[in-house]
């Protein structure tokens, strides 16, 4: 693949940021490997699945606005009118903040690794307070608002830190997240308890799990949700197990990586093996 690579080298020459002409590699390579018309086409995929994935970011990252901050702090119902107007407003501001952020924002690390500091400005927190809420009975409110604070304020400072003040800082935007996840969790355990007003919860109360007479109520439809055959069971324990398999590959590639040295066709054929695996397995699933 010399030729397309040469190509693909000369159109990534004059990007002078590294971790931009990382991202631009592929790009870079496609357009080189697909046909003319097929790329068209294959453009406008990308294109229509950008705006459809935009439109549910904006969607859901203005309705949590609305949902979980603007409502619960009125503390009473709004008209129809109302409440479409605020998620549209929403909208709007969630929009708008992405435009200028990216107007006056350089990258200076993986996309990937970007993605995993700025979303744990929410879900390092959110992450344990979630599992704390629905399986620790000790899990408490102060343990939570704890956890979601400093995990907010630990991932922001990450961030400045790590692409303001010091971008040769030697831990990415991945690790930065991991450990404020980390931290989070300790904390909200600590807090919760030591929180002297700590009192066990009944977990099947929030859970609403159903008593005996409950259950005699619903039979026809617990009926109806044991009703899997033996193919149906196959086929998810089959996915179940697959999937494991898949996660634990780059695993055991990165213990292998550490003994022996895997040269650049070991990846190639790797990779194209790789490919045809999930193409197969997800054309069976689907």
């Amino acid at each position: 693949f010399a030729d397309m690579a040469a190509k693909a080298n000369f159109i990534l020459q004059d990007v002078d940021n590294p971790y931009l002409r990382s991202q631009l590699i592929v790009p870079a390579a496609v357009a080189q490997i697909i046909p003319p018309g097929f790329l068209g086409a294959f453009v406008a995929v990308i294109v229509f699945a950008f705006i459809a994935t935009h439109q549910t970011y904006l969607l859901a990252w203005g309705g949590t606005l609305i949902q979980d901050v603007v409502i619960p702090l009125k503390n009473k119902p709004l008209s129809l009118k109302s409440h479409l107007l605020l998620l549209r407003l929403s909208v709007v501001v969630v929009a708008v903040f992405i435009i200028i952020f990216s107007m006056y924002f350089k990258m200076t690390d993986g996309i990937f690794m970007f993605m995993a500091l700025t979303g744990a400005v929410y879900t390092s927190g959110a992450g344990i307070v979630i599992l704390g809420a629905l399986y620790w009975p000790r899990a408490t409110t102060k343990g939570a608002w704890t956890a979601m604070i400093a995990g907010t304020a630990l991932s922001l400072f990450g961030f400045i830190y790590r692409y303001k003040i010091n971008p040769e800082f030697p831990l990415n935007g991945t690790q930065i997240a991991f450990g404020t996840s980390i931290l989070s969790s300790i904390i909200f355990f600590l807090v919760s308890l030591l929180d002297r007003h700590s009192t066990k919860f009944n977990l099947d109360t929030l859970l609403n799990k159903y008593d005996d007479g409950m259950q005699k109520k619903n039979a026809k439809w617990w009926k109806w949700a044991s009703g899997f055959n033996r193919g149906d069971k196959g086929l998810f324990w089959f996915m179940f197990c697959y999937t494991f398999a898949y996660l634990m590959v780059p695993v055991i590639l990165c213990i292998v990586r550490i003994f022996y040295n895997l040269d650049q066709n070991f990846w190639f054929q790797f990779w194209k093996y790789y490919l045809y695996s999930m193409f197969i397995s997800g054309s069976l699933f689907t």
